[in-house]
């Protein structure tokens, strides 16, 4: 693991995404940078293809963890899904080449890093966040 700049990190992944806004700071955490940058990838492509035309971004920070919200105004995800949306092979998106793995990759990364990954979903508002540990010392 290496000193990672997480706010750098976002924007330069979201450069190729420049009409998604991006709020907020995350500082610094120890990771392996292409692992977190897969990770974020992950959750803003899964936002732009099943979410709705608008996504934000949204950095944050506690005393224990650094992390990354992506919101959408889509459908929202059926309830009987959430549960096992990061699960392995799980996808809803089959039919068009969903194969069940991006999520899951989120989630395995996260917790590589101390972390995790979670979603809430309503009609109009999906919100997924994926988050690392912050170690002290």
């Amino acid at each position: 693991h290496e000193i990672i700049d997480f706010d750098a990190l976002v924007d330069e992944r979201m450069r190729r995404h420049p009409a998604i806004p991006v709020r907020g700071a995350a500082g610094s955490v120890s990771g392996v940078h292409e692992q977190l940058d897969a990770m974020l990838t992950n959750l803003v492509e899964n936002a732009l293809h099943h979410g709705g035309p608008n996504v934000k971004v949204s950095r944050w920070r506690t005393a224990n963890e650094a992390g990354v919200t992506v919101e959408d105004d889509g459908p929202g995800i059926e309830a009987a899904h959430l549960p096992v949306l990061f699960d392995r092979f799980y996808t809803t998106d089959r039919g068009r080449g969903g194969t069940g793995l991006g999520l899951a990759l989120v989630k395995a990364i996260a917790e590589a890093h101390q972390g995790g990954a979670a979603v809430t979903s309503e009609p109009g508002r999906t919100l997924f966040t994926a988050w690392v540990g912050v170690r002290r010392g």
